[in-house]
């Protein structure tokens, strides 16, 4: 395999790009794993549980898009310097983020196409809190529980 002194940078910056994405991605799958959770728990909560339960589920909202917002960062990030390590290389082995990195990528959402290409994680989080919101709204309707109706 040959790889010019450009290639070999581009596969140490793309190496120090994963690392220092590492905590950004812990940081946004702990927040979505929590949002799962209290939504789950809201699902199942008791009546005089319930208001609480609401609200913690709605205070969470903004730290999962602030965990998604700093994530989108680094994968918009990563994508571009794995274009740049795979122009780079000359012959041999292509590099991709999964063999240059010295931590487990394999889980990351970074490469998206399509209208959430520079949003992976961002757009989806939308989606969902959208989605929770509207049926809060609906239960507040139903229930005439103004507490319930988030602003959207």
């Amino acid at each position: 395999m040959s790889i010019t002194p450009t290639g070999q940078t581009a596969r140490t910056r793309l190496a120090q790009t994963a690392a220092q994405a590492a905590p950004a991605w812990d940081t946004y799958t702990r927040a979505r794993h929590t949002l799962d959770t209290l939504w789950d728990q809201l699902l199942t909560a008791k009546t005089e549980q319930f208001m609480a339960q609401a609200l913690r589920l709605l205070d969470h909202h903004a730290t999962l898009r602030a965990a998604a917002t700093e994530w989108d960062a680094h994968a918009r990030d990563l994508r571009d310097r794995e274009q740049l390590a795979r122009r780079a290389t000359s012959t041999g082995p292509v590099p991709t983020l999964a063999t240059v990195a010295r931590v487990d990528t394999t889980a990351w959402i970074y490469q998206v196409s399509g209208p959430d290409r520079d949003r992976p994680t961002g757009a989806p989080v939308e989606r969902i809190i959208t989605t929770q919101r509207e049926r809060l709204r609906e239960l507040s309707a139903l229930t005439g529980l103004p507490g319930l109706a988030p602003r959207p």
